[in-house]
């Protein structure tokens, strides 16, 4: 029975799935912790401010993850049917693109953590605490 188990988890696809799986498994545990912690330590205006804040920098990261599905399913294609070209093609448009993909996330990271945007979005935002 464990020589069996050992064979599984030495497949490519099960070891692979079983880290992404802890890795998210372990990643909702650590915001679980935060969101509590935010929750008690901060006030009701600034933890929805918190909460709003989250909510938009999810929505700006829709379109970044939704490329990254998108390269991911077409590389997949080409691989699997040995389109040396297309998977070529693929890798040069992905190359281009992920330096505008990292720039605009360092961006992002940058201007959601400067004062400026947080005032400005605190300004722009009414939260009426109970």
């Amino acid at each position: 029975m464990r020589d069996k188990a050992l064979s599984i988890l030495k497949n490519p696809l099960v070891g692979g799935s079983s880290v992404v799986f802890l890795g998210t498994f372990a990643a909702n545990i650590i915001n679980y912790i935060f969101n509590l912690l935010m929750g008690r330590l901060l006030s009701i205006s600034d933890y929805g401010l918190l909460v709003s804040l989250n909510s938009l920098f999810v929505l700006i990261s829709i379109f970044s993850v939704s490329f990254v599905n998108l390269f991911t399913k077409f590389s997949a294609k080409y691989y699997s049917s040995d389109n040396a070209a297309g998977a070529r093609k693929l890798n040069c448009i992905w190359n281009s693109f992920y330096f505008y993909l990292c720039f605009g996330s360092f961006c992002n990271f940058a201007f959601s953590h400067s004062c400026f945007f947080q005032l400005f979005l605190k300004s722009k935002i009414t939260i009426i605490s109970c």
